[in-house]
């Protein structure tokens, strides 16, 4: 697949107009900052998440680092032809760091193209829904949160979850025939011995290689149904509105808002 990029080397003159409407066609969630416990969705999508969804379309899946390291070299060679020019010289596009969301993103449509709210749902449908957060941890969630290992742990992990009914009761249970731990009294066990293993306590660290690295964490999530479609008028130079309206005829990548559940639609309107 070739990327074509060079509309950011071409001055950011925003003269093509063109219009946005997005039609939802799931439940979405638009979580715009670090979330605690809770997830609360936007009303509405935020800027961030517009460009965000026409570069899915355009199909740039760039990670952080080469993001950046893009945004560098399409800066310099913009820079080296129009560096000199008097209305440029001093321009954001050749001197500024990108913008960035509250989470770190940033888009290279950002210099090339504005967009305008037209006409949006203030008053959607809004519910909290459970939602399963993928985390990492150097402890024990591991274990309990993930439904997917080794096949040759099936015994040692049903037998922690059997009480051990000929020792005494703590808190009104039996302990386990297996605990995990972290402690000096948990053990470290190769895998030979864990398989042999009918009783005792296991440090985790013996486990990890036979987990995935994550575990699964249900959060409380917030979700809107927009009764109206979002409108937005943008204005952007004559090769990205290209760019743009090819892309979103045919998307290199499922279009969402938000959650990658929150599917939508996108319709392109040319204005000249």
């Amino acid at each position: 697949m070739n990327l074509d990029l060079s509309f950011f080397t071409e001055p950011p003159e925003r003269n093509h107009r063109a219009s946005l409407e997005i039609i939802a066609l799931a439940p979405l969630s638009m979580v715009s900052s670090q979330p605690g416990s809770y997830f609360r969705s936007e009303i509405t999508p935020t800027t961030y998440m517009l460009l965000g969804l026409l570069e899915n379309a355009l199909g740039w899946h760039f990670d952080d680092k080469l993001r950046r390291t893009l945004f560098k070299v399409l800066q310099k060679h913009a820079k080296k032809k129009y560096g000199k020019h008097p209305d440029y010289a001093n321009s954001d596009w050749l001197t500024a760091k990108p913008n960035e969301s509250g989470s770190g993103f940033f888009s290279l449509l950002d210099f090339h193209l504005a967009i305008t709210e037209v006409e949006v749902d203030q008053q959607p449908l809004t519910y909290d829904d459970l939602w399963s957060m993928q985390l990492r941890s150097k402890g024990e969630n591991f274990i309990g949160g993930s439904r997917n290992y080794d096949r040759q742990l099936e015994g040692l992990i049903n037998l922690s979850k059997q009480e051990d009914k000929s020792k005494p009761k703590k808190k009104n249970k039996h302990p386990y025939f297996i605990s995990f731990g972290d402690k000096s009294e948990y053990k470290s066990f190769s895998l030979e011995k864990l398989l042999e293993l009918k009783e005792g306590k296991v440090k985790t660290t013996s486990l990890k290689p036979y987990f995935p690295h994550y575990y699964s964490s249900p959060k409380t999530r917030g979700y809107i149904i927009p009764k109206y479609n979002y409108k937005y008028r943008l204005n952007c130079t004559s090769s990205l509105a290209r760019l743009l309206e090819l892309a979103l005829s045919d998307p290199a990548a499922p279009l969402y808002l938000g959650s990658n559940d929150g599917w939508v639609e996108v319709k392109w309107i040319n204005h000249e």
